[in-house]
């Protein structure tokens, strides 16, 4: 028996570590949100033929979410760390879910730089790292 494993009575079923299921919860967060927004690349060519625009203006979204994203995941990490892991998730998920809908509705390039750039970097910075950092904390040994 491993000396940091109690001392079980025979038959006694051991019971499934919790931070598992956080695991399997964070997985398909980090999939879907690394699948959702890195997905730009997918679009790219349709939304130029779309509006007409440049290859360096649709190209400068990407740039903006980029530098959105280096930019707050220190600050978004340090409020996390003080007011919980939780609710700064469901904020970010949030702006970036409200990122994707306005994103739909795009007319001008502005509105492309905003609500792609900005809101999906913001949303992002929080949707990749936080979790994989909570993970671990479930596991100390």
């Amino acid at each position: 028996m491993n000396e940091l494993e109690p001392d079980r009575a025979q038959g006694e079923k051991k019971e499934v570590y919790y931070g598992w299921f956080v695991v399997a919860g964070v997985f398909f967060m980090v999939a879907v949100s690394c699948g959702s927004f890195y997905s730009f690349g997918v679009f790219f060519v349709p939304i130029m033929e779309e509006f007409g625009w440049a290859r360096a203006v649709i190209s400068g979204v990407l740039f903006v979410s980029g530098i959105t994203y280096a930019v707050a995941v220190p600050l978004v990490g340090s409020i996390a760390d003080r007011f919980g892991y939780k609710w700064i998730s469901i904020i970010t998920a949030g702006l970036m879910g409200l990122g994707f809908m306005l994103g739909s509705r795009v007319q001008a390039v502005w509105q492309m730089y905003l609500f792609i750039g900005f809101l999906q970097g913001i949303g992002a910075c929080a949707a990749i790292p936080l979790p994989l950092s909570l993970i671990t904390n479930w596991f100390v040994r």
